[in-house]
């Protein structure tokens, strides 16, 4: 009886550690979608000591009404996936589109919406539009990085990858031990194969789809910002960065190429929160030239 008691106080210890040092038990919850394969669930969510906040549109940015109630309002729509939405490593506060706004609404009223989820390619950012969209948007970022040459949807994501829940644990320890303890393990017991093969079928359907997503977002500016890896910078960037590049220019879209150093990243490809700050320069200075606006002035990370 004592060794059960005691078995027991220590998972309630853990328990406890485990949300209130680790922040488990409150992951971000996901909604499965036919059409857009899948989005975040509106809520605030807290984890690693930060907030996740989603509005009912499942945007990472504060409530937005679908249309403009002000005709001066200043709109920015900003699509991506998991670079984007910035993770629940980065606070709300720190999200490079968080910055963006506060930056815009120096000039006039001004909201940037979050339109992205981790592993989204360009299928799931058209998908997204054509439901729900572009919200009066005046500009349009569209964020991309050389894997969404071919990134296209599976649709068995939800409850299917730990990392997309449609409900919370009942148990902090659920995730201590189901998400992070079994990824540690397959990392530690698996070796990496060689990348596969992009297929045809893939690339085409997700350059289409981008290619589609950049008209249906005309006229409005058209800003698309392509993100590098670590593994790319210094001029060795994928054969995918060159395909949306050519596929953009040829569309008349403006193409830049986010300034990020190695400081900036907290992996290969993920940014921290001094590279959501790289972002949100870069994307402040293309957009107050695409709208003729006078520079604000921006502290750069180095």
């Amino acid at each position: 009886m004592k060794k059960i008691f005691g078995a027991a106080v220590v998972v309630l210890i853990v328990e406890v550690l485990a949300r209130a040092a680790l922040g488990l038990g409150d992951p971000p919850l996901y909604i499965a979608d036919p059409r857009v394969e899948y989005m975040a669930a509106p809520g605030t969510y807290h984890r690693f000591g930060k907030l996740s906040a989603y509005n009912s549109f499942s945007m990472r940015s504060r409530e937005v009404s679908a249309k403009k109630t002000d005709p001066d309002e200043l709109r920015v729509l900003v699509i991506g996936d998991s670079v984007v939405n910035a993770g629940v490593q980065t606070d709300q506060s720190e999200v490079a589109t968080t910055l963006l706004e506060e930056r815009l609404r120096a000039h006039r009223p001004a909201f940037v919406g979050n339109v992205a989820a981790g592993s989204w390619g360009p299928p799931n950012m058209l998908a997204y539009v054509q439901r729900f969209g572009f919200f009066d948007a005046d500009v349009v970022v569209i964020v991309l990085n050389s894997g969404d040459e071919a990134d296209v949807p599976t649709f068995d994501v939800v409850d299917r990858h730990p990392d997309y829940p449609s409900v919370k644990p009942l148990l902090a320890l659920e995730e201590l031990v189901g998400r992070y303890g079994m990824r540690y393990m397959r990392g530690a017991f698996t070796k990496a194969g060689p990348p596969a093969a992009i297929s045809p079928a893939d690339r085409e359907a997700a350059l289409g789809a981008l290619r589609e997503l950049i008209r249906a977002a005309k006229p409005r500016h058209v800003i698309v910002a392509q993100h590098l890896g670590v593994s790319e910078l210094g001029g060795h960037e994928e054969p995918g960065y060159f395909s949306i590049k050519s596929l953009a220019a040829s569309e008349a879209a403006r193409v830049v190429t986010l300034p990020l150093q190695p400081p900036h990243y907290r992996d290969g490809i993920h940014t921290n929160a001094a590279g959501q700050k790289v972002i949100a320069d870069a994307l402040t200075e293309e957009i107050t030239k695409a709208l003729g606006l006078a520079p604000l002035t921006a502290t750069r990370t180095q």
